[in-house]
């Protein structure tokens, strides 16, 4: 719609209960069915996931896409009628994989210089980032460097930016880059959390090679990212 084709809507849904009441009626279907969605891709990628844990046993696994379809398929023709539908056996949209997977990674512990003290930047990062206040962390960070591995304060970085409410994600990858520029213990956390991020910004392509490069390596999640790349994703 145009800003005036806006505004004229608007005001025939305070002079019209009919309309009104349908287009409540709309998004409270629009809601209904993309909840619906989330709560089967949860389901379907909690039995990837014990597939992969069973795989010894030799077990079929019976796809939950299959024991929910006729559920699901009665809700979408209940709300067909002129409802857009946001998650279809197609296909399950990016954001709603990087929703279901993304949890924040565990807080700094507090490190300590050559005589035993805390150092004063990192436990202040450590301290605001243990407290969720991840923008507060970024300049204690950066005011870290010089205290701690560089691979350190970039990671973390990384990582809050990515965990803010409207998170950065380009900042992130370039953070998890940084790391995955040298040899260090955080690699694997980095791989995993930059291919959520790559996800997130749409960049399918190039999350699925580096969860396809997790999961060759059996290196941190490698099970989730398996189960990401059994998605149809869109």
């Amino acid at each position: 719609m145009t800003s005036e084709e806006r505004l004229a809507f608007e005001q025939r849904l305070t002079q019209e209960p009919k309309l009104s009441e349908a287009y409540e009626n709309e998004i409270a279907a629009r809601e209904l069915i993309k909840e619906a969605g989330r709560l089967d891709l949860k389901k379907t990628l909690e039995g990837f996931d014990a597939e992969m844990l069973d795989k010894s046993t030799h077990k079929r696994v019976i796809p939950l896409w299959a024991k929910n379809a006729m559920r699901v398929a009665a809700l979408l023709i209940l709300f067909a009628g002129g409802y857009q539908v946001f998650q279809t056996f197609s296909g399950v949209n990016t954001s709603e994989v990087y929703d279901t997977y993304f949890e924040v990674y565990d807080s700094p512990s507090v490190e300590r210089d050559a005589s035993g003290t805390a150092i004063p930047n990192w436990e202040l990062a450590a301290e605001s980032y243990r407290n969720e206040r991840y923008k507060e962390a970024l300049p204690f960070l950066e005011k870290s460097k010089g205290e701690v591995p560089d691979y350190l304060i970039s990671f973390y970085a990384g990582m809050s930016y990515m965990a803010q409410q409207q998170p950065n994600l380009e900042q992130a990858i370039q953070n998890f880059d940084a790391v995955l520029a040298t040899d260090n213990d955080y690699r694997q956390q980095a791989e995993w959390y930059k291919a959520l991020a790559l996800l997130n910004s749409e960049k399918e392509e190039e999350a699925t090679a580096l969860f396809k490069s997790i999961v060759a390596a059996k290196s941190y999640h490698y099970e989730k990212a398996a189960s990401i790349l059994k998605l149809n994703m869109k």
